[in-house]
């Protein structure tokens, strides 16, 4: 699985990526704005999902929705706003959004997710995999780990 996670505020979106690298695997793509997920989303059409903020700097959560709607209607979106969602009106016609407020634990990023992939409810996502790729300055910048931290250093070497 693929995931675009787009958060204007650099700790929020590192502690997005380790949530989902934890609990999905996968490849997780960061942006910082609007208009850079939708340079991402230009690169890589192969992306499944987006996780995106409403209010940033350089383009809004209803820009990128607005691209994929026109050129990739098939990429799942989830809006995680402190904002209420009621008040952006590129969204109130759709039903194609799953919204998700701040703040939020893990387990509810990952019932938003399940709902928006079509899975709530059979657990086709429920394992997570058994070790996960954590980026060294995601751990700096979060420093939450509730778990040992196993570090590869070859294969079969740890």
């Amino acid at each position: 699985m693929k995931i675009l996670v787009v958060e204007d505020e650099s700790v929020l979106r590192d502690l997005v990526s380790f949530m989902l690298e934890s609990r999905f695997g996968g490849e997780i793509l960061e942006a910082s704005s609007g208009n850079r997920a939708i340079e991402l989303l230009r690169n890589n059409p192969d992306i499944d999902l987006v996780i995106c903020d409403y209010r940033m700097d350089d383009g809004t959560g209803g820009d990128v929705f607005r691209y994929l709607q026109e050129h990739h209607p098939s990429i799942k979106y989830i809006l995680c706003t402190s904002g209420n969602p009621a008040d952006y009106k590129e969204f109130q016609s759709s039903n194609a959004v799953i919204f998700f407020e701040k703040p939020f634990s893990a387990d509810q990023l990952a019932e938003a997710i399940h709902r928006a992939l079509g899975h709530e409810g059979d657990g086709a996502l429920a394992r997570p995999p058994r070790y996960c790729r954590i980026r060294t300055a995601t751990i700096l910048n979060v420093n939450l780990l509730s778990c040992d931290l196993y570090l590869k250093l070859s294969e079969g070497k740890y």
